[in-house]
């Protein structure tokens, strides 16, 4: 009987070993999973980001080409004008829902009509949420992405 004792005390310790080392391997496993999976989100947000800032600056050269002609005619463009050139940059597929016209900060005309209807003569001086983007407009001398109103 006192063998049978001492045969169980030895497969205690033996069991307890395994459950050390399995925990210790789990562990490793665990923190290695999880640094691998931490430098893959940072990869995928990464690439995510420099594709976001592409576009953006496709967006911002594209209506750079429509603030050349608008200096070009001194501010004075023609219905006829800022369609044909709002056409050649217009891009729903790279983010740009609608080009506004705004002298005045007035939307005179917009591109397309078609979906943009709610904002034609709309005065962004007299919208709280859009008045800081005219302002910084105004300040800065530059196009500005304003978010759908």
């Amino acid at each position: 009987m006192a063998r049978k004792v001492q045969w169980d005390q030895k497969n205690i310790g033996v069991l307890l070993i395994g459950i050390i080392i399995s925990l210790s391997v789990a562990a490793v496993c665990y923190y290695e999973l999880n640094e691998s999976s931490a430098k893959e989100v940072k990869s995928v947000s990464e690439t995510y980001a420099a594709r976001t800032e592409s576009n953006i600056n496709v967006i911002f050269h594209k209506t750079d080409v429509l603030a050349a002609v608008v200096k070009l005619q001194d501010g004075q463009v023609s219905l006829d004008t800022f369609n044909e050139v709002a056409k050649l940059i217009y891009d729903e597929n790279r983010g740009i829902r609608g080009i506004q016209y705004m002298p005045g900060a007035v939307v005179t005309y917009s591109y397309p009509v078609e979906g943009n209807e709610a904002v034609m003569g709309k005065n962004f001086f007299n919208i709280p949420e859009r008045r800081k983007d005219v302002d910084l407009a105004i300040e800065h001398k530059e196009n500005r992405p304003v978010w759908p109103v």
